[in-house]
């Protein structure tokens, strides 16, 4: 391997050995928020009602993953935040639908 190749296989370990206990948490805000994106996506062809339900079921696991996170925790802020800009965003995410209220994250203190 060049002697660049090593030097750069070097930093990339010792940042990754660094970083390694941020990666547990970093996996599942990641896992929850590609689960939300998938269900929105829809493609299962879903009707708006089982989107909801759907995407109501990962709104819960991240309310969950929240309350069990560590206090104070990134992963608790960032599922908050996620959770609160869902809210915010809720009257327009099903279009054709006028029953929102099944899709509200039920609320939970992360302080």
């Amino acid at each position: 391997m060049p002697k660049e190749l090593r030097m750069l296989k070097g930093i990339v370990d010792q940042g990754l050995e660094r970083t390694a206990e941020m990666w547990p948490e970093v996996t599942v805000g990641f896992d929850l928020i590609h689960r939300a994106a998938h269900e929105l996506g829809n493609e299962r062809a879903l009707t708006g009602n089982g989107v909801r339900r759907r995407y109501q079921q990962v709104l819960d696991d991240v309310r969950a993953a929240a309350e069990q996170a560590a206090p104070g925790s990134d992963l608790r802020r960032g599922l908050a935040h996620f959770l609160k800009v869902t809210e915010s965003y809720r009257p327009g995410l099903f279009h054709g639908s006028t029953d929102f209220d099944e899709l509200r994250p039920r609320r939970a203190r992360f302080d």
